[in-house]
């Protein structure tokens, strides 16, 4: 990494001495793109606590900007950029739409992640022009190498360009004369206040404009911006001055490839066969134990809940261990290479001994019988106890972890298969899948449901009241059903009655559009118009029972 990062710093004043004109152009509309992430997304989810439109309208001024970029550039939009594009398109529309706070906050990771390697791919400056085994190396260039290696070129070239037009060496003069001479302003005001009544106030109005509280947070966002618009200059800027050649080159890449390989072959294996031993000793001991989740059959002398947790979370942590280790066979373990010069998963495949691919398979096949088994347990659990967003989550990861496993195997049988492209596509879709799935709505509506039908023996009303105003619709549903109990129902008032006090406190203050969202949007619209028609009856304040959660 310090030889990357130090050879962009031998080349970085020949790029600086052939920038163009776009890349003036384009200087002050970073720093207001800069400005508008602090704004837009920084301070709304400091503030509020919450993302929304914001970040969707960010987005999408972020791609028109690199689009127009690079398109004065000559560049050409092929699938892969377009299907990136959409996917950030898919994601910030999302956080626009829902308002589940977790998931709205690894949609934003993921979108600063692949707008990055967007700009890498658009300026067709990746070591590969597809997703591949080079993945890592790409990321870390788009997301650390490019944009610090540029990181005050925005600076330098404003400055050469105000320095090269006429007139432009005399405003920068000009202005960093009026910039020091500031303390003589105030000071020469003070003293004509005391002079004169009228000029007294309108120099105190003066005053507390720019020192107000709303002028002191802009200049701290404006502040705060500068590093943000540095690095995405440095980004853009960067990839577009490589013209086409990778910031990495593919033998440097292939060199840290092989430098990584330092775990000897048997070491790997003596320490990966006694697990294998001890994964087949386990099965061989609990068959009738955890197959047991798939008759739905609970052990004697064991509660739901005692059953489900006492092997679930503990199954999904060894089928982590065990990606890992499959992991070092293939990065980190020593052997020789298969193909000159190339580095793919299959050639790392073809490496491999017949010794290292049977235990990859054994890891891979004990893996998914974990997951498996773990998720039969996870719906027998569900279905006594309802749903969480922690269990739909942790159900949604083990899945993912089944699709690469799956992955995994398939490249064990097909050395030429593409293991990262589709485990990164895999991982994409899901995640759209579990974005747009609805989840506070499913999770409400199966609770509902369940508890209606003598399914479910609980309701968590706790966990509706975590939602915040998007539960109102089944609150409401609840108010209204005499087939839940009056506890249920009295207890669903309070919580409604609560959200319509603090709905109308702030209905004061102006909403904030960077937080707004569809569905917030919809759950308070509901709220004002029940807070007219129906009775909210007045209790005492019961506390509310305590859940099995």
């Amino acid at each position: 990494m310090d030889t990357i990062c130090s050879d962009f710093g031998q080349r970085s004043q020949k790029i600086l001495n052939n920038y163009d004109r776009e890349d003036l152009v384009f200087a002050p509309v970073i720093f207001v793109l800069g400005f508008l992430f602090v704004k837009l997304i920084g301070a709304a989810a400091l503030t509020k606590i919450r993302l929304g439109l914001g970040v969707m309208v960010f987005t999408f001024l972020f791609i028109s900007v690199v689009m127009v970029w690079f398109k004065r550039k000559g560049a050409v939009v092929d699938r892969s950029v377009g299907a990136m594009l959409l996917v950030m398109a898919l994601l910030s529309a999302y956080v626009a739409i829902y308002q589940n706070i977790a998931l709205q906050a690894f949609a934003l990771l993921i979108l600063i992640v692949l707008a990055a390697y967007a700009v890498l791919a658009l300026g067709k400056a990746r070591i590969e022009e597809e997703v591949g085994a080079f993945l890592p190396f790409d990321l870390v260039a788009s997301l650390l190498t490019i944009p610090l290696s540029h990181f005050g070129k925005i600076f330098a070239i404003c400055s050469r360009g105000m320095k090269e037009r006429k007139g432009g060496r005399t405003f920068i003069t000009a202005s960093c004369g009026a910039v020091l001479a500031v303390p003589v302003y105030y000071y020469v005001g003070m003293l004509l206040q005391r002079a004169d009544a009228v000029f007294a106030s309108l120099w105190q109005r003066i005053l507390w404009s720019i020192l107000s509280e709303d002028m002191v947070v802009t200049l701290f966002q404006i502040l705060v911006s500068l590093p943000v618009s540095m690095y995405l200059y440095g980004l853009i800027f960067g990839t577009v001055r490589k013209k086409g050649a990778p910031p990495i080159e593919r033998e440097m890449a292939v060199a840290v490839a092989e430098k990584a390989k330092a775990l000897p072959y048997h070491m790997v294996i003596g320490a990966v066969a006694p697990l294998l031993g001890v994964y087949a000793l386990f099965f061989f001991s609990q068959t009738s134990y955890f197959t047991s989740a798939f008759r739905g059959v609970l052990p004697q002398g064991l509660v739901y809940a005692e059953y489900a947790r006492s092997g679930f979370f503990e199954l999904c942590t060894v089928s982590v261990i065990n990606l890992l280790c499959i992991a070092v066979f293939l990065v980190f373990t020593k052997r020789q290479t298969a193909v000159e010069g190339t580095e793919t998963e299959g050639n790392r495949l073809q490496a491999l001994p017949l010794a290292g691919r049977i235990c990859c398979f054994l890891l891979t096949l004990s893996s998914i019988t974990m997951i498996v088994i773990a998720m039969s347990k996870m719906a027998l659990y569900i279905g006594i106890y309802g749903l969480t967003q922690l269990r739909l989550f942790t159900s949604w990861f083990m899945l993912f972890l089944a699709v690469v496993f799956t992955c995994v195997i398939v490249l064990l049988h097909k050395p030429e298969f593409k293991l990262v492209k589709c485990c990164a596509y895999a991982g994409i879709i899901l995640f759209l899948v579990l974005c747009y799935a609805d989840t506070d709505g499913r999770i409400a509506r199966y609770n509902l449901d369940g508890y209606r039908s003598g399914k479910l023996a609980q309701l968590d009303l706790l966990m509706l009241q975590d939602m915040g105003a998007q539960a109102a619709p089944y609150l409401l549903e609840i108010v209204d059903d005499e087939a839940f109990d009056a506890t249920h129902r009295e207890h669903a008032r309070l919580i409604l009655e609560s959200m319509i006090r603090q709905s109308e406190r702030h209905s004061r203050f102006p909403d904030d559009w960077r937080t707004w969202t569809i569905t917030g949007y919809r759950a308070k619209t509901l709220l004002a118009d029940y807070s007219h028609t129906i009775y909210i009856k007045k209790v005492s304040h019961s506390p509310i029972p305590q859940y099995n959660r």
